[in-house]
């Protein structure tokens, strides 16, 4: 299950990741973007996926990387920090972070709140 809230006092969408995620679910949750047009342009946002177990392959992360692009049309940066607390999501998060960067969309692996908080600050929108 994805949940999104976003959180007015700190301007961050805290997004939870619980259970199994499958691919479909990572597509709608990236679509859901495209969709919502209360969210600021520069858009900073945590990821926590601490109870989660990603059930997705490898060649899922073009799909998501493709669908991302698509639909962040409506933002001009994405600073997106995924916190994470076991090998194999640690992995894929690694390995999408790698395809996925950009000069509009960022995206980080950390395995502490605080540590991704202190990597989002560090970008001033």
């Amino acid at each position: 299950m994805i949940k999104t809230k976003f959180n007015n006092e700190l301007q961050i969408l805290e997004i939870t990741f619980t259970g199994e995620i499958h691919a479909s679910d990572v597509c709608h949750f990236i679509s859901s973007f495209k969709k919502n047009k209360s969210y600021p342009k520069k858009l900073k946002g945590i990821i926590t996926a601490t109870e989660t177990v990603f059930k997705f392959s490898i060649p899922d992360l073009s799909t998501f990387d493709r669908a991302k692009s698509a639909s962040l049309e409506n933002c001009d940066l994405v600073v997106m920090a995924i916190i994470i607390n076991n090998a194999s999501t640690a992995a894929m998060s690694t390995l999408f972070q790698i395809q996925a960067n950009n000069k509009d969309f960022k995206f980080n692996v950390f395995s502490t709140r605080e540590a991704a908080k202190f990597w989002l600050d560090s970008y001033t929108i």
